[in-house]
């Protein structure tokens, strides 16, 4: 899954501050006036919404499936 906030288990909380104090940008803002800080956090669980939407996502799956031709394999050009 791809989060929106890089996540780094406990014990990692000094990395994690070393990290976001050389890659953001302090002082600084973007052309909406948001602060240019590095996404960085710590904890020991996923962010519920895309948990959710993952959860979501795989309930539908398991009622209607993709229609995927598996017999089909690639042809690799020599």
């Amino acid at each position: 899954m791809s989060f929106k906030t890089q996540i780094y288990p406990f014990g990692y909380e000094m990395r994690v501050k070393k990290l976001y104090q050389r890659m953001s940008v302090h002082n600084k803002k973007d052309m909406n006036g948001h602060r240019l800080d590095f996404p960085a956090t710590v904890r020991n669980t996923l962010p519920e919404k895309p948990v959710a939407i993952f959860e979501k996502w795989i309930k539908r799956v398991e009622v209607t499936p993709p229609c995927i031709d598996t017999t089909v394999r690639c042809k690799h050009k020599s």
